[in-house]
């Protein structure tokens, strides 16, 4: 964990798919008065679709492109604000970067790979496959790739099958009153 000193002017939530992120949003944003942005909701609107609709349509590496082109944005003028980025969007150098810089509390929110592939399969929302393994274990590998990155930028972990969403949303906010 890269540990960086506060004052925070914004808080980034990294982490798998379904692992919390746009659920944990809202309540942190609502408990800091702050404006909540799910970067998946932006790449949607400029899509014209959702962004897992999207991600069908075009592919990961272009997918990818817009992602970053959307979220660096977003994180470098973030002011009084929660980001919900999604689980791949730490493939990409540029955003590692700006996640690891000054005044951006970055939290990675972590569950078992089992839980992930669950939550995946209740949600309604389509979201395509990255690989042709089956849901759990395209889950368990995209973790073990993906790991040492969610690391390298996180301030904060937390156990979001631990943890429900208001309590990690309450951890969040002590750690940005406390700074």
């Amino acid at each position: 964990m890269s540990g960086k000193p506060g004052p925070f002017r914004a808080v980034a939530l990294v982490g798998p798919r379904a692992a919390g992120k746009s659920t944990v949003l809202p309540l942190l944003a609502e408990l800091l008065s702050w404006q909540g942005v799910d970067t998946d909701a932006l790449i949607g609107l400029q899509a014209g679709s959702s962004a897992g609709l999207h991600l069908a349509r075009v592919g990961e590496a272009a997918f990818r492109r817009c992602e970053e082109q959307v979220a660096a944005p977003v994180l470098r003028q973030a002011d009084r604000m929660v980001i919900a980025l999604g689980g791949g969007a730490v493939l990409s150098s540029l955003l590692r970067g700006l996640l690891c810089g000054p005044g951006l509390l970055t939290v990675f929110l972590r569950a078992d790979p089992l839980l992930l592939a669950a939550r995946m399969a209740a949600q309604p929302v389509l979201r395509p496959p990255l690989t042709a393994l089956p849901a759990a274990a395209e889950v368990a590998v995209l973790l073990q790739q993906r790991l040492p990155l969610y690391r390298q930028v996180a301030d904060l972990e937390l156990d979001s099958g631990a943890l429900a969403p208001a309590a990690c949303a309450r951890q969040i906010a002590m750690v940005i009153d406390r700074r």
